[in-house]
């Protein structure tokens, strides 16, 4: 128990990930009389952790139904409560917005005119920049560099 305790606390598990981990190290009987005993104290249960997983997945980064799908099946949680937590959270969430996200993660704006007005989010260096020295300031260039 004090091992199943500790696999829990370290994250979150579905029944079927903490049955394989335990089953590394106990026999089958102790395994299902203690996933049994976490299941009436309510520390298992695929349906919470699947709901809980979705969402979190879908907070941090904008996901497809058949990404969030494959991702909990990984977790082995069973297609019937996967569908449902998938349900449950694009219910809540506008899946046009995760594509707008999604979109404007993949594609930084280039130009001032696609710019929203909290100004582009890129960090890259531009020529010019304190960061990236412009090539015809040979002043700034390292002396390796200046033979070349």
């Amino acid at each position: 128990m004090a091992f199943a305790l500790r696999l829990l606390a370290a994250k979150p598990r579905s029944r079927a990930e903490l049955r394989e981990r335990l089953g590394e190290k106990c026999d089958d009987d102790a395994v299902a009389e203690v996933i049994s005993r976490l299941e009436e104290l309510g520390y298992v249960d695929d349906k919470k952790f699947a709901a809980s997983f979705a969402a979190t997945r879908i907070a941090t980064r904008p996901l497809g139904r058949v990404r969030l799908r494959r991702d909990l099946q990984r977790r082995k949680v069973s297609g019937e409560v996967a569908e449902s937590a998938m349900n449950e959270v694009y219910g809540e969430t506008n899946e046009e917005t995760l594509i707008e996200k999604a979109i404007a993660k993949a594609m930084p704006c280039r130009q001032a005119s696609e710019r929203p007005e909290s100004g582009c989010s890129s960090n890259r260096a531009t020529a010019g920049s304190p960061t990236q020295p412009r090539a015809k300031d040979a002043s700034v260039i390292p002396s390796w560099q200046a033979d070349r």
